[in-house]
């Protein structure tokens, strides 16, 4: 049965940091609820925001696993009777990826300012449409712990299914680039060698031959003007991502793909 740690206050205020062994980590908050407990932190071991490892200068902007976190601990609060702004005031103080600390800062401050919880999240790009949208529900409905919860085990799930299609793929990608870069090596260093051979023989090549050759020369003479392309080309897709239309035909293209979609 998995170990949580918990700070919360007793009905006398008094505070307490402690672990508790529950199935899950809502029965967990639901059986500290019932002991009077309010609940100010729960989380197991080696989870949450501050378990990521963090290299000076490397800091990572905002992702899904950021999102997933935050929606399990924000639905767990809720549903433990923390008020919204206090529950995304404790989570900012806990997080320390500072681009997604920045983030939830932005967050509670619209909400203070007024704004409903689904409004302030249709700010950030990080959280989905279906994700706004299935909130602002939630809201209206009075079920934003539940919806929350179900969103984090939505996100969690996927964020596994990306793991497991990457480790899938890592075998793959590397076999290629060894071929590529052993094909790279074949055409730029033996096949000139060769090509000067039969050259110096004076007969006529094949079309097969004569093709390897062609493309011998421009990988050894147009090298730069390869990668040059290839950045060019790298650049426009970003920017042609970054556009409303660009992403729809792109996220339709990855949807047909056996791997992606």
């Amino acid at each position: 049965m998995p170990l949580y740690h918990y700070r919360a206050k007793d009905r006398q205020g008094r505070s307490i940091a402690a672990t508790i062994e529950a199935d899950d980590i809502r029965t967990a908050a639901k059986i500290l609820r019932e002991k009077g407990y309010f609940i100010s932190e729960l989380k197991e071991p080696g989870k949450g925001l501050q378990a990521e490892i963090k290299i000076p200068g490397l800091e990572r902007g905002p992702g899904l696993k950021d999102v997933a976190i935050f929606s399990r601990q924000l639905a767990t609060m809720l549903s433990a009777g923390l008020p919204i702004v206090q529950a995304i005031a404790i989570l900012e103080r806990q997080t320390e990826n500072k681009a997604f600390q920045k983030l939830l800062k932005e967050i509670r401050t619209d909400v203070e300012g007024g704004s409903s919880f689904s409004d302030a999240l249709t700010k950030h790009k990080v959280f989905s449409r279906l994700y706004v949208n299935l909130v602002r529900a939630g809201e209206t409905s009075g079920t934003l712990d539940g919806v929350l919860d179900r969103l984090a085990t939505f996100l969690e799930k996927d964020l596994e299914l990306r793991g497991k299609i990457k480790s899938a793929m890592t075998y793959p990608v590397i076999v290629l680039v060894f071929a590529l870069l052993v094909t790279y090596f074949l055409l730029t260093g033996i096949v000139p060698q060769f090509a000067q051979i039969l050259t110096d023989l004076g007969s006529e090549l094949p079309l097969l031959t004569r093709f390897l050759i062609a493309v011998s020369d421009i990988l050894r003479s147009g090298t730069l003007y390869l990668i040059v392309v290839a950045v060019i080309v790298g650049f426009a897709y970003r920017a042609y991502y970054r556009t409303e239309r660009g992403r729809r035909v792109i996220d339709r293209i990855k949807l047909r793909m056996p791997v992606f979609g």
